[in-house]
């Protein structure tokens, strides 16, 4: 209990006990997602116009249009619009979209990837050489 107080009072924003149910987690990561991005801005601009939409859960094209996404491709776009500035590694990126699961190799992290820049173009997704990847530039 202790733990839990001091990691409250140190600016943590919620707490959950393990062994805990990942689908509680994803609901837990949602709420913080709603009320750090407010009601009345659920959505986020990216790179080459694109427009990624939290609740929703769709990236639209410049034209409006959405884009057909799986639920891993959102995840990683997703990870990468909350924290634009940020490079994420590999290992980084199957903790919080393959958690979980077992022997994920970190190269199917760059099939995923090349997915999504077929999807959305070149410039949205960038490698930083020998980490991992990160958000574009916003005026790219």
């Amino acid at each position: 209990m202790d733990s839990r107080l001091w990691g409250l009072d140190v600016g943590g924003d919620d707490y959950l006990s393990k062994p805990f149910d990942f689908r509680e987690l994803r609901a837990r990561l949602s709420a913080l997602v709603r009320r750090s991005v407010g009601q009345a801005s659920n959505a986020v601009s990216l790179p080459g116009g694109f427009t990624l939409q939290f609740l929703r859960r769709e990236v639209t094209d410049p034209a409006g249009a959405a884009l057909p996404l799986t639920p891993r491709e959102f995840g990683l776009l997703e990870g990468f619009a909350l924290q634009p500035e940020r490079a994420s590694s590999r290992e980084e990126l199957i903790s919080r979209i393959w958690a979980g699961q077992p022997e994920v190799d970190s190269r199917v992290v760059d099939v995923y990837v090349g997915n999504l820049r077929r999807k959305l173009g070149e410039g949205v997704i960038v490698t930083v050489r020998g980490y991992g990847y990160r958000l574009g530039e916003r005026g790219a």
